[in-house]
């Protein structure tokens, strides 16, 4: 798998723990609801990290896009 492929798989798994967590906190008042990433606190947990893991992978393809640029200036 490509760096690209990676990183937006990353973007993809960040993206879905957002909304998993989303889900959660919107339901946390429904009687019989379990909440997939186990209770508020790892909601909250899960909703910061999202935007870190998400900029973390976009920096990788940023890199990977220099990287090939830098490459095909080489070969020139």
């Amino acid at each position: 798998m490509s760096a690209i492929g990676s990183a937006l798989s990353g973007m993809q798994a960040a993206s879905l723990q957002l909304d998993v967590a989303a889900n959660d906190v919107a339901n946390t008042n429904t009687p019989g609801f379990v909440p997939a990433l186990g209770g508020l606190v790892e909601d909250m947990v899960a909703v910061a990290q999202a935007p870190i893991l998400y900029a973390a992978n976009a920096q990788v393809v940023r890199a990977a896009d220099q990287t090939t640029r830098s490459l095909l200036d080489v070969l020139a």
